[in-house]
């Protein structure tokens, strides 16, 4: 970003979220187009990424590990057992639950999908000095840290009692 033109956030008030949103949704357009190759739709490539052949998982911990919903997991899921790529079985501990995991295919897949990650990070942050990337990799790290710890107060089931300072974003 050019220095001249930048605003500083107390200025602006918000110009430092617009432009993590901005850069979001590059890098996942980037990603995105990165894995048409894998002929991989958003969000399958994490959904592979979760998953094993050796340790299956239900779809709640996928969606917990990954931090979406259920349902979501269940929709992509759908998409990858018609590629081949993972598999639903009874869990053994208890028949009613499912549990996923990958395929031959999948886990073939899934070494893709990292060669694909390692190429967009590569084209990302190549060119900085190991300084530069671990001072990104610090303030993301801050930034998932107090963004989880919000997020969870609003996720927090209505009956439980909170502050007012919950409804602060």
């Amino acid at each position: 970003m050019d220095q001249s033109s930048e605003t500083p956030p107390a200025q602006s008030g918000y110009q430092t979220v617009a432009e993590l949103l901005y850069v979001a949704k590059l890098t996942r357009a980037h990603v995105d187009i990165a894995l048409r190759v894998a002929d991989l739709r958003p969000g399958q490539d994490e959904v592979i990424c979760a998953l094993s052949t050796e340790a299956p998982m239900t779809n709640s911990e996928v969606a917990d590990h990954l931090r979406i919903r259920s349902s979501t997991v269940s929709k992509m899921t759908d998409k990858l057992v018609a590629k081949g790529l993972v598999e639903r079985t009874p869990l053994e501990s208890d028949h009613r639950k499912i549990a996923l995991a990958l395929t031959p295919a999948g886990a073939e897949m899934q070494a893709l999908v990292r060669e694909i990650w390692c190429g967009v990070e590569e084209t990302l942050f190549g060119e900085l000095s190991a300084s530069e990337t671990e001072e990104i990799r610090t303030g993301l790290e801050l930034l998932d840290s107090r963004l989880r710890e919000r997020v969870a107060r609003f996720r927090r089931p209505l009956d439980q009692p909170g502050s007012a300072n919950d409804l602060q974003i």
